[in-house]
C-alpha cells in the first residue's frame, strides 16, 4: 500500500462509516499523526472490524434473517453444531478481548509516544525560533561592525594621507629656500619658487576681498544676495587655498615668502614716497608757503569779507549740515548693527576649535 493509505483509510471510515460531517472531519495531517508508526496497524484493524451502531444492528437482522430462512427450509440447525459454533464464538469472542487489551496498551503507548513526540517537536520548534532570532542578531551586529570597519578604513585612509602629507612638508622644510632678487643681466624676475607664488595669491585674494568689503561699507546700499553669494565664494576661495598652502609647504618656506612679499611692498613704498617733492608740487600749484601758511599766487588777494556775513555764512552751513546729518544718523544706526552682527558672526568663528576657526585667529 502507497504511502498515506492507512490515513486515508481512516478518513473514509470517520466520514462514511462514522457518519461525521465535512466540517467536523478532521485534516489530513491528524489522521497522518494518528495513523504514524505502529498505530497504521491498529486503525487497519479498527476500520476492518469496527462498525457504527446502526451498521452493526443491520448486520445482527440480517443474520438472523438469514438464519429464519434456513429454518424455513427445512434445514434445521442440531444441538450439536450450535454448541459447538457456541464455543468457537465463545473462543472468538475471548480472542478478540486479548486483542482489543493489547490494542488499548498499544493506544496509550502511541499515545505516550506522540505527547513525548509533541513536546520534543514543541522544544524543536523554540530553539529554531531562538536560533533564528541570534542569527537576525549576529547579522545585525555583523552589519554594523562592517559599517564600523569601513569608516575606520576611511579614517585611516585620510590619516595615512595626511601622514605622507606631512613627511613631504618635512622634507620639504629640511631644503634652505632662496627667494627674492632679480637677474642683473636681463633686468627681469627669476623664477619664483611655488611658496612664493601661491603665497602671492592668496594675499591678493585676500586684498581683493577686503576691498570689495570697504567698498560694500563705505557705498550705503543695502548688499543683494547676489553680492553676499559673491562674497562668500571670495572667503571660501581665499580660505581654500589657504588650506592647500599650509597643507602642501612648510611654515619656515611660508614664513619666508610672506617676509619676501612685505619687503617687496616696502621697497616699493619707499620708491613712491621718494618721488614726493613737497616744494615742486606747490610750486606747480602756483602756492607760496611762507610764515607756516599758504599763499595763492594765481591773482591778487582778494577783499577780506565781514564778521556779519561770515557769521551769515557759517550759519547757514551749520543748517546744512544739520540737515545732512539726518541721514547719516540713520547709516550710523544700520552701519552700527551690521558691525554688531559681523563681529558676533567672528565671535562665533573663531571661538569654534575647527581648522577654519585656527586659520581665522
Amino acid at each position: 500500500m502507497e504511502r498515506g493509505g492507512p490515513a486515508l483509510e481512516l478518513k473514509l471510515w470517520a466520514a462514511r462509516e462514522m457518519g461525521l460531517s465535512p466540517g467536523k472531519v478532521p485534516p489530513d495531517g491528524a489522521f497522518r499523526r494518528m495513523c504514524s508508526g505502529q498505530c497504521a496497524e491498529i486503525w487497519r484493524y479498527v476500520t476492518r472490524h469496527v462498525h457504527h451502531q446502526r451498521n452493526v444492528k443491520k448486520i445482527r437482522g440480517n443474520l438472523l434473517w438469514y438464519q429464519h430462512l434456513e429454518e424455513a427450509e427445512g434445514k434445521p440447525s442440531g444441538s450439536e453444531a450450535e454448541q459447538e459454533r457456541r464455543q468457537q464464538l465463545a473462543q472468538g469472542v475471548a480472542r478478540l478481548r486479548g486483542e482489543l487489551q493489547q490494542l488499548d496498551l498499544q493506544i496509550e503507548t502511541a499515545q505516550c509516544e506522540v505527547m513525548a513526540d509533541e513536546v520534543s517537536l514543541e522544544a524543536a520548534q523554540e530553539r529554531i525560533r531562538d536560533a533564528q532570532r541570534r542569527s537576525l542578531l549576529l547579522k545585525a551586529y555583523a552589519a554594523r561592525l562592517a559599517e564600523e570597519r569601513q569608516q575606520l578604513q576611511g579614517s585611516v585612509a585620510q590619516l595615512r594621507g595626511r601622514l605622507e602629507q606631512l613627511k613631504d612638508i618635512s622634507r620639504k622644510a629640511k631644503v634652505e629656500l632662496t627667494v627674492g632678487g632679480k637677474l642683473p643681466a636681463l633686468g627681469f624676475a627669476g623664477l619664483e619658487p611655488e611658496v612664493l607664488r601661491d603665497v602671492r595669491t592668496a594675499c591678493q585674494l585676500r586684498f581683493h576681498f577686503l576691498k570689495s568689503l570697504f567698498e560694500h561699507s563705505t557705498s550705503g546700499a543695502v548688499p543683494s544676495r547676489t553680492s553676499e553669494e559673491l562674497l562668500d565664494a571670495s572667503y571660501q576661495h581665499w580660505l581654500s587655498t589657504v588650506e592647500a598652502i599650509v597643507g602642501s609647504h612648510p611654515p619656515n618656506h611660508v614664513l619666508a615668502a610672506l617676509e619676501h612679499l612685505a619687503l617687496e611692498n616696502t621697497l616699493q613704498m619707499q620708491e613712491l614716497t621718494s618721488r614726493v617733492d613737497i616744494p615742486r608740487d606747490v610750486e606747480a600749484l602756483k602756492f607760496r608757503y611762507e610764515s607756516s601758511r599758504l599763499e595763492d599766487l594765481a591773482g591778487p588777494p582778494a577783499a577780506l569779507p565781514s564778521v556779519w556775513g561770515l557769521i551769515q555764512e557759517g550759519w547757514s552751513r551749520c543748517e546744512e549740515l544739520w540737515v545732512q546729518q539726518l541721514p547719516l544718523q540713520a547709516r550710523e544706526q544700520c552701519c552700527t548693527a551690521q558691525l554688531a552682527s559681523l563681529l558676533q558672526e567672528m565671535h562665533w568663528l573663531v571661538a569654534d576649535g575647527s581648522e577654519h576657526a585656527i586659520l581665522a585667529r
